[in-house]
């Protein structure tokens, strides 16, 4: 199967035949380095050794959370459309989800149905305990993925740019500015699964 990526990344010009390796890189779940279950290399060392180079995960989901709701309410400007003043309208969020990003789950009934982080993620329920995440016990896979990928770039939101020495985020986002922290910031483009 791993052989198949690598045909697959040749023929979509994203092998680096100088290196022979992947050139895309991401998150994968903490458990890929899980060795229980099995025998033999982990799932993250399979696909090491095959080319692909992956960053283990970072499994707060109160940070995930946080992240996303970042993302979701900060906006960029439009390319082509303005607002009333002829200037570039701030309507483009900052995390975006296409009906062509699907997954299959089964209903309590068996069936297998077609969905994905447009249906899953707002109706997934908070933690009970703490409701400032979301339920693990829920269909959560399309928002950890987004999790996921969120906190591998964690950004600030408003609160925390107007008090730079605040916020919970404020710390980490310094960290992504040291020297040490470069190559994992450059690593160029990130391959999410289905995103």
């Amino acid at each position: 199967m791993v052989e198949d990526n690598r045909i697959i990344e040749q023929d979509g010009g994203e092998w680096d035949p100088q290196r022979d390796c992947s050139t895309i890189t991401g998150v994968l779940d903490s458990s890929c380095w899980g060795d229980a279950g099995h025998v033999g290399p982990t799932i993250a060392e399979t696909l090491a050794q095959n080319g692909c180079f992956f960053s283990k995960c970072t499994k707060d989901r109160k940070g995930m959370a946080d992240q996303m709701r970042i993302r979701m309410k900060s906006r960029k400007p439009h390319p082509t459309v303005k607002d009333e003043k002829g200037e570039p309208a701030y309507i483009v969020p900052g995390i975006r989800w296409f009906d062509t990003c699907t997954s299959k789950v089964r209903t309590p009934g068996g069936k297998k149905i077609k969905v994905g982080p447009i249906v899953t993620i707002p109706v997934l329920p908070s933690d009970p305990e703490d409701h400032e995440k979301w339920d693990t016990d829920a269909n959560d896979h399309d928002a950890d993925s987004a999790g996921y990928a969120c906190m591998s770039r964690p950004i600030m939101g408003e609160d925390e740019k107007k008090d730079p020495l605040g916020g919970q985020y404020a710390v980490e986002a310094k960290l992504w500015n040291d020297d040490e922290l470069a190559p994992r910031r450059n690593r160029g483009r990130l391959g999410y699964g289905g995103w």
